[in-house]
C-alpha cells in the first residue's frame, strides 16, 4: 500500500528500490518513515505506518512512543514526533522522559532536540531521583575520564617505545 503511493505521487524510483531492497521489517519502516518525512507527506499516513493512533498514547507501564523513538529511532523521526505534538514531559512508570533516556544513552543531538521542544530537564526519576541534566552531566565526566585514561595510557606507550629508540 506505501509502494502505490509512491507510484501515485510520481515517486517511481522509491517505488522500486522499496520494492526489492527491504526485508528486515525495521529497517523497512525506519526507511518508509524518512523518506515520507522528507516528502512532506500527510502526518495521517507517517502515523499508519507507525502504527500510532495516539501521539501521545501511553500503554500500561506509561510508556509513550517518544520514549521508544528517543531509544530506538533516528533524530529526523523524533523531530517529526515532536513537531507533531508529542509531549516530550510525560513520565513513564519509573518516572523517566524521553530527555532521561536521551541522557542515558549519551545522544547529545537527541538531548537537545528535546530540549528544543520544551522537555524540561529538571523532571527527578521516581527511582533515584536523577534529572536528565544530572545524568548528562555524570556522562560527560565519565566521558572526560574515560578520555584522560586513553590519553595518559598513549602518552605511557609512546614514552616506551620512544626510549627503545634512544
Amino acid at each position: 500500500h506505501f509502494i502505490h503511493y509512491l507510484y501515485l505521487n510520481g515517486k517511481i524510483k522509491e517505488a522500486i528500490f522499496f520494492n526489492k531492497e527491504f526485508e528486515d521489517e525495521l529497517i523497512y519502516d525506519t526507511k518508509i518513515v524518512d523518506l515520507l518525512i522528507s516528502i512532506n507527506a500527510d502526518p495521517e499516513i507517517i502515523n499508519s505506518f507507525l502504527n500510532i493512533e495516539n501521539i501521545n498514547h501511553v500503554d500500561s507501564k506509561n510508556d509513550s512512543p517518544l520514549k521508544y523513538i528517543t531509544l530506538f529511532q533516528n533524530k529526523k523521526i523524533l523531530e517529526y514526533f515532536l513537531i507533531n505534538g508529542a509531549d516530550p514531559n510525560i513520565q513513564d512508570a519509573y518516572g523517566k522522559t524521553a530527555l532521561h533516556y536521551a541522557a542515558e544513552i549519551g545522544d547529545n543531538e537527541k538531548y537537545h532536540i528535546l530540549e528544543d521542544f520544551y522537555a524540561i530537564d529538571s523532571i527527578e526519576s521516581f527511582n533515584n531521583k536523577k534529572t536528565p541534566n544530572m545524568i548528562m552531566k555524570n556522562n560527560v565526566s565519565k566521558n572526560e575520564n574515560e578520555k584522560s585514561r586513553i590519553q595518559k595510557r598513549w602518552g605511557r606507550d609512546r614514552e616506551m617505545k620512544m626510549s627503545i629508540f634512544s
